[in-house]
C-alpha cells in the first residue's frame, strides 16, 4: 500500500471505484481510490450518502465534518467510517400547527416524542399555542 485505506461500515472501498453499496443505499467517494485501493497522504475525501428511500435520516460517525448527506475526511491515517441510513425516529412534520399531532406518533419513544414536541413548539417564531 502506498497510502491509507478507507473503510465504510467495515468494508474497504475497492481500487478504482467511486461508490459502494451499504445497508439502506449507496455511498460515493471523491476522489476515487488509487490503483492499490488506497488514498495518498493528506488527501481530502468527500463522501456522499444516497439512501434508497427519500427522506431517510443519515448519520455519520468518525468523519472530520458532516452536513446532511455529505461528509469529509482527511486521509492522514487509515480511516474507518460508519454510515447509517434509516427511517427517522420522528417523522418530519408538514407544518408547525399540526406538528404535535403528527410528531407525537406512537413510533417515537417517550423521550424522542417529547424532544420533538419541545423542538417544534419552541421554534424561531415563538411557541405554538
Amino acid at each position: 500500500m502506498s497510502g491509507y485505506l478507507l473503510s465504510i461500515n467495515g468494508k474497504y472501498l475497492e481500487a478504482g471505484r467511486a461508490y459502494m453499496l451499504v445497508t439502506g443505499g449507496r455511498v460515493c467517494a471523491f476522489p476515487m481510490t488509487g490503483e492499490d485501493g488506497s488514498y495518498a497522504r493528506r488527501t481530502e475525501v468527500t463522501l456522499g450518502a444516497f439512501p434508497e428511500e427519500d427522506g431517510n435520516e443519515i448519520v455519520w460517525d468518525r468523519t472530520d465534518t458532516e452536513v446532511g448527506s455529505i461528509a469529509t475526511l482527511r486521509m492522514d491515517r487509515d480511516r474507518e467510517v460508519t454510515l447509517v441510513m434509516r427511517d427517522y425516529a420522528v417523522p418530519p412534520c408538514r407544518s408547525r400547527r399540526i406538528a404535535v399531532r403528527e410528531c407525537g406518533c406512537p413510533r417515537a419513544g417517550g423521550i424522542a416524542r417529547e424532544a420533538a414536541r419541545s423542538y417544534i413548539l419552541m421554534d424561531m417564531d415563538g411557541p405554538v399555542v
